[in-house]
């Protein structure tokens, strides 16, 4: 049998979910998997984007299987009140497309052969991981790790939902999930929770950033980010007359941008901006000797921490990086997730938030409010002086070391087993 000290075939597993930030929280761990020499196997999305992302030939990447919708089953997110609806919906779909899914996931764990699965958003994976009885750890901020109970969450209130709609609601989910694991001759789910049981949980966040948390149950490792990634700028030196604000803006595409840099130019504001799918001739119009604008990621090391502070829709990545730099934030959600932890951490007093539909006439006062918060910048503070040991090698080391025990426990076990049959 293979032993940890062979290198290992790692698949690395990301499901769910459209922004960069999913494959920032990879690119650290694939790279110190690979420096430690073992072989990985990325399946996601869109194969060819992630291989240019990560611009790494020794890291192939594949398209990870995924459920088809039925038809008709492209809800809106209101229409999403459990975390079951997530599960049943955009993981497991319907029972053809989850058969279909299953073939393609046994394929490719047939041709790659993985020693262990490392699983980030990716519901599905769990499953597969459980029907195949592989080692997996799961990789999670904590929207992607419901607290395990009896019913997974309920996320939004609905006078039509509780918890014994709910629990219908995962009976016939695990009822479809159970039949394949009887298929496979593996243990059945009694709750739909025990899904998250298939896989050794780390949660990648803190206690304050954790969208369901604190939780007294779990695994925290920190938060996983890269600010590393993209091009290097610099803050312009301050004016000699008088000390101006610096302000780092990371947004999606939205109109009521505009109100929000008009805002900081009016208030004399030194702006780093990084808007995905900013038209050139705005950018041509904004861009002066008080706003950098850019349409894609630039580096943040060393920007976070002389940024008197960010404004941003509320993304984990940049939410955490900016936390354990002791910068205050002014967050945008437009999400549900985003909504969520926007409250998290509203509660600790170092972030403001504005909800995006006030954002075209309420930007300049949300943003001075900000500035006059004396206690916000110092909450920040407080929680970036908690956490000063948690660095992201210590992430990234504890991340791995997992992927190697579970690997070795699963080992020992099989070794177990086999010499407890009878001669």
């Amino acid at each position: 049998m293979k032993s940890v000290s062979t290198p290992l075939r790692v698949l690395i597993v990301w499901e769910l979910g459209t922004h960069l930030g999913h494959l920032l929280r990879l690119l650290p761990v694939v790279t110190e998997l690979i420096g430690k020499g073992h072989e990985v196997l990325l399946a996601v999305p869109d194969p060819a984007f992630a291989h240019k992302f990560l611009g790494n030939a020794q890291v192939k990447c594949v398209q990870c299987p995924t459920s088809r919708s039925r038809p008709g089953s492209e809800q809106q997110e209101g229409d999403v009140v459990c975390y079951a609806d997530i599960l049943g919906r955009y993981a497991f779909g319907d029972e053809e497309g989850l058969a279909d899914a299953l073939t393609l996931w046994a394929s490719l764990i047939g041709e790659f052969k993985p020693d262990v699965l490392l699983i980030e958003f990716a519901p599905l994976a769990m499953l597969a991981a459980r029907l195949h009885q592989l080692p997996a750890v799961h990789l999670a901020i904590g929207w992607e790790a419901p607290p395990q109970s009896r019913t997974l969450p309920i996320i939004r209130a609905s006078p039509t939902v509780d918890q014994a709609s709910v629990f219908e609601r995962e009976a016939a989910l695990v009822r479809r999930i159970n039949s394949h694991c009887v298929n496979a001759g593996v243990a059945e789910l009694q709750w739909l929770s025990d899904l998250y049981k298939s896989a050794t949980q780390l949660i990648a966040t803190l206690p304050e950033t954790d969208h369901f948390g604190p939780r007294l149950q779990g695994r925290y490792v920190g938060p996983l980010f890269s600010t590393e990634f993209g091009p290097v700028v610099r803050w312009p030196e301050p004016s000699a007359e008088h000390a101006t604000r610096r302000v780092f803006m990371y947004l999606q595409p939205d109109r009521a941008n505009l109100a929000l840099l008009k805002a900081l130019k009016n208030l004399g504001a030194r702006v780093i901006a990084v808007l995905p799918g900013l038209q050139a001739s705005a950018a041509t119009c904004l861009n002066d000797g008080h706003v950098q604008l850019y349409s894609h990621p630039v580096r943040l090391a060393g920007l976070l921490e002389k940024a008197d502070f960010v404004i941003t829709n509320a993304g984990h990545g940049l939410v955490a990086a900016s936390l354990l730099a002791g910068t205050p934030l002014l967050l945008i959600p437009r999400n549900f997730e985003q909504v969520m932890l926007a409250k998290r951490i509203k509660s600790t007093g170092a972030a403001h938030v504005l909800p995006r539909e006030h954002v075209a006439v309420r930007a300049h006062e949300a943003i001075e409010r900000l500035v006059n918060d004396a206690y916000a910048r110092e909450a920040a503070k407080t929680i970036a002086r908690k956490y000063v040991a948690c660095t992201q090698d210590g992430v990234i080391a504890k991340v791995v070391d997992a992927v190697e025990t579970v690997f070795s426990k699963h080992q020992k076990t099989a070794v177990e087993k086999i010499a407890a049959l009878p001669v």
